[in-house]
Order: structure tokens, then C-alpha cells, then sequence
């Protein structure tokens, strides 16, 4: 009798978890009111009904890997046919390519022939092997009722967004407009809520098309807690991803009143307190700080004097041996750059300061390669912190300087003696 009750008990539970997975089944139909491949058509239909409308083009901001910049093009679709200029290039220059909206495991937008404008921030090179992380064909995610179309690299996996040119501007004044707000505020800032309340002892830095956040000193001008690439707009500028802080967040960005205020969250980027001397206050005693190669620390108290260029920028007592004593600086918009430069004889040879990436180990020969002492305030102090090479030498880092003897007064391989000394995590304070 027990074992009969049993198979009736068991009986009733499986037919209820049949019941509850019917019933599971029958709520994922409802969710799902179309097939797969009739939502990817929707979705295609929708892009191309986008397209249709905007003769005029959109605004694609491109996005490769995170921390190498976000990038305006303007696309205009005509019969097949897509017109790709980019703020990379000059304004009027205009790349044709065909284009098309493809049926694969969702909708696709795949510029199927070579634009060289595109292609450039998705092919090898020496430099960077893997590419800058761009893409030519994108995952279409979804289009807003305002046409904008979302987008996913289909190989980088980046998130980017393509929108319909605004009113008044033509694709040429709209790239013409965010060139120029670039140079409208490149350096530090201090972080606040929208509440004006600042965030700690958090400190940025937008070095062209990258923003990037310290918290606390910057004990290595290397190392950054976040960093976000960011595409400029004719008002301000879109961060590639969400950036939090503090339980603070945004994205998006315009300038008023000196400031970049957040439009889609609750942050706000402030220079104020964070201007750099002005050139002819630079002259005078500083101390420059830095390790050598095997992390031994120095701080030698230099003397900085100024030039009739208003530009170079010369130290004075940091090497003992006087022949030596020439090591030049750039300064540009309040910040200052150390570029490979020749210093003078010793024992006979040429001494050149040459660029070095200490984690590379590889020594930047080009004199338009260079080194950048940013600006910023610690402890009442003004402190330039030297990192981040220009954008010539892809994705190498000058974070030393190294003193190499040569034989020929013009450097190269052929002619390299032997290093005198090697400055790294270059710091010049007051």
C-alpha cells in the first residue's frame, strides 16, 4: 500500500513539472511573437528605412580599442554607394566605397569595398599588429525613433552609433566644428558632482581624443585608474563607454562656461586651480625627480631659464659634467615636451638624449617623437608629470630618457657607443 502511494505521489509531481514547463513554453511564445529571422528582417528594414530618409548622411562616431580615440565620419548613402570623409583627413576629402545591409546572424552593415579612410583603423601595421581595433562591418543592435542607428563592430565588439547629420551644418562645417572643439580644452581638470561637491583627490587629464582619471597622486604617470576614449561633438564630447565615479556617472558632455558639464548623468570636468604657469614664470629653481633603470630614486634641485622664442625652455645643473649641461624643453599650452635632442661632447662622442619605453624596452629615435610633462596641482604645488608619447610612435610609451654616446653626430644603430645614463618617471616640481 506505501509502495502504491509513493507511485502516486510520484505521478502527480511529474505531471505538474510537465504543466509548469508547458506553461514556460507557452510564456516564451508570447515574448517572441516573431521568428528570428523575421525580427533581423525587421531590423534590416528599419536601417534602410533610416538611410532612406537622411540623404543629407549621419554622423558616424567610430570607436576602435578602448583608449585609442573615438573618431567623426560623415556617411552619405547613395544607390548603393556609401561617401565616407573623416576628421582624420581634410574636410573636403570624400572616399567612395559600396555599401550593404546584409542577412546574417542578425542584420549587417558592411562597407564591402576598400575605403582607405576606413581602413586604416582596422589593417595590421608595424607598429600595432593586431590593428587599431576597428571594424568595416557592424551588427546593427537597434534604430531610436530619431534614426539613430546603433551599431557593434562585428570583430572588435566596440559600441558606436551613427545619426543623422543635424540642421545647419554640412558634412564639412561639422567636421570643421568638432576640430575645433578639440582644441578648445586639452589638459587637467578636477572632478565634481553636479552638485559642485569634488570627488576626493580625483584628478584628469584629456590628452587629445582620451580621457584619463587618476585618484590620488600620481605616483606613476603611466598608470591611470580610468581611461575612455572620447569622440568630439560641436558642443563638447561622448565618452566610448560609461564613466563612474563615486556613484557619479556620464557620458556625455558639452562645454558652458569653461567647463565640461555632464548632459546624461552627474559629473562635471573643471579646470579652475588647475592653470599651468604662464612661460616667462617658468623660469627658475624647480626640482626634477626621476629612477633609473633599476629604480634607484633621485631629486636634483634645476634651474629653468627662458628663451627669446617664447617657446624653448632650457635646465640648467641637472647632469655634473657641464659639457652636458643642455637638455631642452618645448612649451606648448601649458604643458611641456621633451623630445630627442642633442646635448653636447663627452670623452670624445656624441651625447643625444633619446626617447625610451621602459616596458618596451625600445628606444623612439624620431626628433618629432616626444615626451609630455603634464601639469597639475599636488600639495600646493606645481608639478609637471612626464608621460604619454605623441601619436607617431602607435602605441609606445616615452616614459625615460636615455643618454646614449654615439660616433657620428647624426644618431642611429650603426653608430651607438654605448648609454651614460638612463632617466625614468620624470617628475619637475615647486
Amino acid at each position: 500500500m506505501d509502495r502504491m502511494r509513493r507511485y502516486i505521489l510520484l505521478l502527480f509531481a511529474a505531471v505538474a513539472m510537465a504543466l509548469c514547463v508547458s506553461s514556460c513554453l507557452f510564456k516564451n511564445d508570447d515574448i517572441f511573437e516573431q521568428t528570428a529571422s523575421a525580427r533581423i528582417t525587421s531590423l534590416m528594414d528599419k536601417t534602410k528605412g533610416a538611410i532612406e530618409r537622411h540623404p543629407e548622411g549621419f554622423v558616424f562616431q567610430f570607436f576602435g580599442k578602448e583608449g585609442r580615440g573615438g573618431f567623426n565620419f560623415i556617411v552619405r548613402f547613395e544607390n548603393g554607394k556609401a561617401y565616407l570623409s573623416c576628421e582624420t583627413a581634410p574636410s573636403d576629402k570624400v572616399e567612395e566605397c559600396l555599401y550593404d545591409i546584409l542577412k546574417e546572424d542578425g542584420a549587417v552593415l558592411s562597407f564591402n569595398t576598400y575605403c582607405g579612410l576606413l581602413q586604416y583603423f582596422h589593417e595590421p601595421s608595424f607598429s600595432d599588429v593586431d590593428g587599431a581595433g576597428g571594424d568595416y562591418e557592424f551588427l546593427v543592435e537597434g534604430v531610436d525613433e530619431d534614426d539613430t542607428i546603433r551599431l557593434k563592430g562585428k570583430i572588435g565588439s566596440s559600441r558606436m552609433r551613427m545619426f543623422p547629420l543635424p540642421s545647419g551644418y554640412t558634412p564639412q562645417s561639422y567636421l570643421e566644428a568638432v576640430k575645433a572643439m578639440q582644441k578648445q580644452w586639452e589638459g587637467d581638470f578636477y572632478i565634481y558632482s553636479d552638485s559642485y561637491e569634488r570627488l576626493g583627490s580625483c584628478i584628469g587629464q584629456l590628452n587629445g581624443k582620451v580621457l584619463c582619471v587618476k585618484e590620488g597622486a600620481y605616483t606613476n604617470a603611466n598608470t591611470y585608474d580610468y581611461k575612455r576614449s572620447a569622440v568630439y561633438t560641436p558642443d563638447g564630447f561622448r565618452l566610448q563607454s560609461k564613466l563612474e565615479i563615486g556613484g557619479y556617472h556620464g557620458q556625455d558632455f558639452v562645454l558652458k562656461n569653461g567647463e565640461f558639464v555632464c548632459t546624461d548623468g552627474s559629473l562635471i570636468f573643471s579646470s579652475n586651480g588647475l592653470t599651468a604657469p604662464a612661460y616667462e614664470d617658468m623660469a627658475g629653481a624647480w626640482i626634477l625627480s626621476y629612477n633609473n633603470y633599476f629604480g634607484k630614486y633621485f631629486a636634483k634641485v634645476i634651474t629653468i631659464s627662458t628663451s627669446k622664442d617664447g617657446e624653448t625652455l632650457y635646465i640648467k645643473n641637472l647632469f655634473s659634467n657641464r659639457e652636458l649641461d643642455n637638455v631642452k624643453l618645448k612649451y606648448v599650452n601649458g604643458r611641456l615636451e621633451l623630445h630627442p635632442h642633442y646635448l653636447g661632447k663627452y670623452e670624445g662622442y656624441f651625447v643625444w638624449g633619446i626617447l625610451f619605453d621602459t616596458k618596451q624596452s625600445t628606444v623612439l629615435w624620431d626628433e618629432q617623437t616626444f615626451a609630455q610633462g603634464v601639469f597639475t596641482r599636488e600639495n600646493n604645488r606645481d608639478v609637471f608629470y612626464f608621460s604619454d608619447a605623441s601619436t607617431a610612435v602607435g602605441d609606445y610609451s616615452a616614459d625615460g630618457l636615455i643618454l646614449y654616446e654615439f660616433t657620428s653626430e647624426t644618431p642611429s644603430s650603426s653608430t651607438r657607443v654605448n648609454n651614460l645614463d638612463i632617466l625614468c618617471d620624470i617628475c619637475i616640481y615647486r
